[in-house]
């Protein structure tokens, strides 16, 4: 089955800013357990349970989210979680509600995701958006965010993709059956949490590719910068090694299509004076 698209992968002299930047965080996988009670903002848990057992669940009043054939997905309240058999097979899932972000964590059925749900920037002209899931991706889900016309920039943990478009095509993704929650990627989120205490001026910047935008954004790069910054084009992503101000670097991230900030790793001298 397929559940997403992996982030691309760049070789050579550069780090993977996607995957650095946005993509460490790992999911959590949780045994069945003691039942927790309901997280803050919300008063039913999501469990992963077999396709056998979870039919005695919803004769329960369980809400079925997805069937993925082997196993479903559903939304059970507590006291219906609590009743259920032993050998039932039950993984909750409440994580599937999070958005692992290197900046943060987002849980989107809680009070404070609540907040952000639906939140734009209102700003004319491409930018880009959260959009999460119900659940692992199903590919009739996947191909509904493809065509609703958004550029898919990247698969985020979980259930989430970081994509990229104007109001018009946000909003057209947005309103996908199988979408619990979207918001604007706001500018701290593109900010590793690393970047404002670094002990240097070496930056690595990650760009999505659009002409028009990166034209402003680079031209700001170089007005702030020590020496020209190196550029790079690959795979759809613009990425900028430079050194700047860490005060200039963060006004980087009013920019609409920058996807990443974080510190540049500089190399270590090894015992034979050379750089690695």
């Amino acid at each position: 089955m397929r559940t997403g698209v992996r982030p691309p992968v760049l070789g050579g002299k550069w780090v993977c800013l996607l995957a650095a930047s946005l993509l460490l965080a790992l999911s959590a996988c949780e045994g069945q357990g003691a039942v927790p009670g309901p997280r803050p903002g919300r008063d039913a848990h999501k469990v992963k349970v077999s396709a056998a057992h979870a039919a005695a669940l919803e004769a329960q009043g369980a809400e079925r989210i997805a069937d993925y054939g082997s196993f479903r997905l559903l939304r059970v309240e507590p006291e219906v979680l609590a009743g259920a058999a032993p050998d039932a097979e039950i993984e909750i899932r409440d994580d599937f509600d999070e958005i692992l972000l290197n900046a943060t964590t987002i849980d989107t059925a809680s009070d404070e995701g609540r907040a952000l749900h639906g939140l734009r920037t209102g700003e004319p002209g491409p930018r880009l958006h959260l959009v999460q899931f119900q659940g692992p991706i199903l590919p009739e889900w996947y191909r509904g965010l493809e065509e609703s016309g958004v550029r898919i920039v990247a698969y985020i943990p979980n259930n989430a993709y970081l994509v990229y478009g104007d109001a018009d095509v946000l909003a057209g993704a947005s309103r996908l059956a199988a979408v619990q929650w979207h918001g604007a990627f706001l500018n701290d989120f593109k900010i590793d949490p690393g970047v404002r205490s670094a002990a240097t001026e070496e930056w690595l910047i990650q760009l999505v590719k659009d002409e028009a935008a990166n034209a402003a954004t680079l031209e700001r790069i170089r007005a702030s910068a020590y020496e020209a910054p190196v550029v790079q084009e690959a795979l759809g992503y613009v990425n900028v090694a430079v050194s700047m101000p860490r005060a200039r670097v963060l006004e980087v991230a009013l920019h609409p299509e920058v996807v990443s900030i974080q510190a540049r790793p500089m190399p270590k001298p090894t015992a034979s004076g050379r750089r690695c």
